[in-house]
């Protein structure tokens, strides 16, 4: 099944069906420029399939998206906020710890404490292995 861009992002809302949106996640996860998937503007009904999406890559498709998953999790009730996080716990690539140190740089200079304080936290159970959940 062929789609063009805005159909599935019809797909993925969060107002359909499972089955629907399951067919959507399918799609979107063929879809090698992914990208697009990062928090779309005006779509946050999206947001929670597009997270879905993203955490089936691998850690060397996500690597040079870290830093945009980081800002993912500048607030915890985003749709889809926690199954990035739990991804990005499973990471064992080097270059996590970059994008992290770059996002509490960017979380201080903001004054966004919140972002801080989750940040703060995923350093901890990324130590343990604890995710989100």
């Amino acid at each position: 099944m062929l789609l063009d861009l805005d159909q599935l992002f019809d797909y993925l809302s969060g107002f359909n069906s499972e089955a629907c949106q399951q067919i959507g996640i399918e799609t979107g996860k063929k879809i090698r420029h992914f990208t697009v998937f990062f928090r779309p503007l005006g779509e946050k009904h999206v947001w929670e399939n597009c997270a879905k999406i993203l955490i089936s890559k691998s850690d060397e498709e996500l690597s040079p998206y870290y830093g945009a998953l980081f800002e993912w999790l500048q607030d915890m009730n985003w749709p889809g906020a926690e199954l990035i996080y739990d991804r990005l716990i499973k990471v064992k690539d080097p270059e996590l710890s970059y994008a992290y140190h770059l996002s509490i740089k960017i979380a201080k200079q903001s004054k966004d404490v919140i972002w801080e304080e989750i940040l703060n936290g995923f350093q901890s159970d990324y130590i343990s292995g604890k995710t989100y959940r």
